[in-house]
């Protein structure tokens, strides 16, 4: 007889932890819902978020010191889009909390543009 258990939701897929009388925890109930496909798709989920972020973080420096940058240059080139993620997150912190969303869009829009002209206008690729 089990004192504790989690809500019949859950039951259907094995995930119930049971508490007996002397206060041992059934590991049988944690097995059972190991395999089940809530369990494979929570993983999935949490891959397919976390991967490309690694992946950008590791690999960034790399790609920049192959393009013939030293490996201290690599590595100080690779911050401003970390950085330009910061500065989005606290700039929409700032749109939520006063609740100026289109002049943020603008801004950041017009900011895109000027950075598209560069781009454009740029004789060969790199910096400088």
């Amino acid at each position: 007889m089990s004192l504790i258990s989690v809500s019949p939701f859950y039951e259907g897929f094995g995930v119930v932890f049971h508490i007996n009388a002397e206060n041992d925890m059934m590991i049988a109930s944690v097995v059972i819902g190991s395999p089940q496909p809530v369990s494979f798709s929570f993983a999935g989920v949490d891959l397919t978020g976390v991967v490309p972020i690694y992946a950008i973080a590791l690999f960034t420096p790399t790609i920049i010191n192959e393009l013939g940058y030293s490996a201290a240059n690599a590595q100080l080139l690779s911050v401003p889009p970390f950085a330009g993620g910061l500065f989005t997150v606290l700039v929409g912190i700032y749109s939520d909390k006063y609740q100026i969303r289109r002049p943020i869009v603008a801004g950041g829009a017009f900011i895109s543009l000027i950075g598209y002209i560069v781009l454009y206008t740029q004789k060969a690729p790199g910096i400088g």
